[in-house]
């Protein structure tokens, strides 16, 4: 029998009912201990439903805009510090879902607003992730739209296999780059695992910003889920995320100082 080695990293589980909660145990793991890195992290978030899961109250969301407005003033040369809900925005449209009567309606607006959503950010110039889960490409079930194809399937008929509702964002054809930054795509690919008249959400990342994109993206990750279990007839009960390297980038201590004590006083409280 091998023996364990000793320089493998252990694996940091995260896990709380809230959002909030969650993220401020994740960035208070880092801070207070040596390094920058969790590698691997498993961090997941689970309740009743999505309202509990997004009702916490601690200003980590406030906090986190707060400081990325300081730290687009403080380092403009370097890119830039999207809002939560810029980065929310990019996993799952929300505010196009709730302007929309069903989702059918939503799917084809997203698909006409797509052309200037991604011509307005050259960030953007790859694509984005709900047009990935979205418009994958012609030769794809649905064409192309994945969650499209999960829905009908789980609609039309009982004991459908739970392996099947697999949707990939990383496409080697367009993402195999020898680039040395590469920005787009992180989230690597999805999973939903509907259980009873529950569903959940698996995602995983090779690596990802704790400061920068991880409440954003876990947010967005928190609405696709909703949207997804609204659709299926079921509710979302947890956000499973796995992520190989998270990292607390290139945040200083001035500019997330804000951020800390939210975390803390609601780890505390």
């Amino acid at each position: 029998m091998l023996a364990p080695n000793k320089d493998a990293p252990v694996p940091i589980l995260i896990e709380a009912s809230t959002l909030d909660e969650a993220f401020a145990k994740l960035l208070i793991q880092v801070i207070d201990n040596s390094g920058a890195v969790i590698t691997p992290l498993t961090f997941s978030v689970g309740a009743e439903n999505a309202d509990e899961m997004l009702s916490g109250k601690g200003g980590i969301k406030d906090a986190l805009d707060n400081s990325y407005a300081i730290t687009n003033q403080t380092r403009p040369k370097q890119s830039h510090a999207h809002s939560i809900d810029t980065v929310a925005f990019t996993i799952f449209p929300k505010r196009y879902y709730d302007i929309s009567e069903s989702a059918d309606d939503f799917f084809d607006l997203y698909k006409r607003a797509y052309p200037k959503l991604k011509a307005r950010n050259t960030a953007n110039r790859r694509g984005l992730y709900f047009e990935r889960l979205t418009m994958y490409g012609s030769d794809v079930k649905c064409e192309g739209n994945q969650l499209k194809w999960f829905i009908e399937s789980y609609r039309s008929r009982n004991g459908v296999r739970k392996s099947m509702y697999q949707a990939a964002i990383f496409d080697p054809v367009r993402d195999h780059s020898n680039t040395a930054r590469l920005p787009f795509p992180c989230l690597h690919s999805l999973s939903f695992l509907p259980n009873g008249d529950s569903l959940a959400l698996n995602a995983f990342y090779p690596t990802q910003q704790i400061y920068r994109k991880a409440y954003g993206n876990y947010l967005g990750l928190i609405n696709l889920g909703q949207f997804m279990a609204e659709q299926m007839g079921l509710r979302f009960c947890r956000l499973n995320v796995m992520v190989g390297k998270a990292e607390l980038e290139t945040a200083k201590t001035g500019e997330i100082a804000g951020v800390v004590e939210a975390c803390r006083a609601l780890i505390e409280g």
